[in-house]
């Protein structure tokens, strides 16, 4: 729901199905292939070797994700964010306006 709630807030309306999509490959996919290897490891060496061997991997996946992003240019995700979310913002507030005036004005 967080995931979701994100991308309502961050992904212009126009974009946003792309974005749900994306988040349900990125995220169901490794959750249905990690546990389902992690079985066919624990099959091949035993479960003790396996789950050792699954969770530093793991381990080791999180801290390279962690060194990527504290180590990324901050002006690499800015223009995403920062502009696309400015430009969403003027878009809806100009429609606002122009929702608000009379027909008269128009």
């Amino acid at each position: 729901m967080g995931g979701l709630s994100l991308l309502n807030s961050a992904v212009p309306p126009r974009r946003l199905a792309e974005a749900n999509a994306a988040l349900n490959v990125g995220g169901y996919l490794p959750a249905g292939l990690l546990p389902v290897s992690a079985g066919y490891l624990s099959d091949a060496v035993g479960l003790t070797t396996g789950a050792t061997v699954f969770a530093a991997a793991l381990a080791a996946l999180a801290l390279l994700g962690a060194v990527l992003v504290l180590t990324a240019p901050r002006s690499a995700t800015a223009p995403f964010i920062g502009g696309e979310m400015k430009a969403t913002g003027r878009a809806l507030e100009n429609n606002r306006r122009n929702t608000q005036k009379s027909p008269s004005d128009r």
